[in-house]
């Protein structure tokens, strides 16, 4: 039995250009959307000039072979450094504590690793530009 609902979908980060191909719903069957909310994604090959110097900085290390596993996995800087330094408000313990929480090891903290590796900047990598922009393109 098919279902006539019309749902909202709501993508958020990555789900949108590497969850959610044109091969899916919603562009495979968009007379079951009712609308679609995007939240932090990226909609296109980025450039390193999209990014402050610092900012460019930190991500090329990040996909450097050796220093990203070095600062991400060991060191732990996307979360001891980085949350503190991209949000508004100062975040207290308690806060603080619940985005630790998933990554209390190197070996649990390896998604954050592969998060910027994957970000499409300057056409790599080139597997997830291709992605992206195909994604633009439909």
């Amino acid at each position: 039995m098919r279902s006539s609902t019309r749902s909202n979908c709501t993508t958020w980060s990555w789900s949108a250009t590497t969850g959610a191909p044109p091969s899916r719903t919603p562009a495979r069957r968009p007379e079951r959307v009712r609308g679609i909310a995007f939240f932090e994604t990226i909609l296109r090959p980025l450039s390193w000039a999209d990014y402050p110097p610092i900012a460019q900085e930190r991500f090329q290390g990040y996909r450097t072979p050796g220093v990203g596993e070095r600062k991400i996995l060991e060191q732990n800087v996307f979360i001891t450094e980085a949350l503190h330094a991209t949000t508004l408000t100062t975040l207290g313990e308690e806060d603080y504590a619940v985005y630790a929480a998933p990554y209390p090891t190197p070996e649990s903290r390896r998604p954050l690793l592969e998060w910027p590796r994957a970000t499409p900047i300057d056409g790599e990598p080139a597997d997830v530009v291709a992605r992206a922009e195909a994604y633009v393109a439909r």
